[in-house]
């Protein structure tokens, strides 16, 4: 059996009537007084009538294949973890900076009860106050490494409606900020306690040769 389109393009080949016999075929058979004159005039009929149709029936496109829509997804998944890699390019330099910023603070507080041993008694209650605050400074490098972690993940597989999605970012943004003020404390009061050591001590704290 032949398609409406493949008749048309092979009108030269089709002999008799039985070859537009269509199964299924939207478009009824040409009147007998169509048929009486001739495989030209039928040809001319079927034109007509596959004008007449609506657009949407003519030139319906069907859904695309799984192969097709696979590809789709991988396409997709692959921009948005590019994305996500760049994004993790710009905050990792800010994670090693508070790494840096705490193992340089942990050599402080080493070096203060160094000294403090050679100078006065060290007292009971100073190493649970440094015990705290590696406690305190590790506390925030996981809270700073899972906060990114979720930001990627989220960049990576979007979820819910724009509004949503809006809020979620809004209240990432308010995390971040949380984090970075925090962060900013630690440094200045690491400043300060780099001040009172120097000038307690005459000293400088030694810089760590992994840094």
């Amino acid at each position: 059996m032949f398609g409406v389109t493949t008749a048309l393009e092979n009108k030269g080949n089709v002999l008799t009537l039985k070859g537009l016999n269509l199964r299924n075929c939207p478009i009824r058979s040409p009147p007998q007084d169509i048929v009486h004159q001739g495989l030209e005039r039928i040809l001319q009929y079927l034109r007509s009538a596959m004008a007449e149709r609506p657009v949407s029936v003519q030139r319906s496109h069907p859904d695309l294949p799984p192969v097709e829509k696979l590809r789709l997804s991988e396409l997709v998944k692959s921009s948005v973890e590019s994305c996500g890699d760049e994004e993790e390019e710009e905050e990792e330099p800010e994670l090693q900076r508070f790494r840096e910023l705490k193992h340089k603070m942990i050599l402080l507080d080493r070096a203060e009860l160094g000294h403090g041993s050679s100078r006065t008694p060290r007292t009971h209650g100073s190493l649970p106050v440094v015990s705290e605050r590696v406690a305190r400074d590790r506390e925030l490098e996981q809270r700073i490494h899972k906060h990114m972690q979720v930001l990627q993940e989220r960049r990576r597989k979007p979820k819910g409606t724009v509004e949503e999605e809006k809020a979620t970012a809004e209240q990432d943004m308010r995390e971040s900020l949380k984090l970075q003020q925090e962060l900013l404390r630690r440094k200045q009061d690491k400043r300060e306690r780099e001040y009172r050591f120097t000038a307690f001590t005459g000293d400088i704290l030694p810089a760590d040769p992994n840094t």
